[in-house]
């Protein structure tokens, strides 16, 4: 399994970004079938497991966790 580490980001200007907060027990916003995952650039929790690279472009993850955002390339 990869894992890539995500670039943190400052918190986006509103409507600017298409920004996914998790709501829930654990860290992970997304789950999929891939050989990716794709972890927190400052804690390291993996925010969207199993993914496939390129499945998912340009959104922000802010992570659960420690409360980062995080950009997907």
């Amino acid at each position: 399994m990869k894992r890539i580490h995500l670039r943190s980001i400052p918190e986006p200007e509103p409507n600017t970004r298409a920004v996914f907060f998790h709501k829930g027990p654990g860290t992970v916003v997304m789950y999929g079938d891939g050989d990716t995952t794709f972890v927190c650039a400052s804690c390291e929790s993996a925010l969207a497991e199993n993914v496939w690279e390129l499945q998912i472009r340009n959104i922000v993850l802010v992570c659960a966790a420690c409360g980062a955002f995080n950009e997907l390339p």
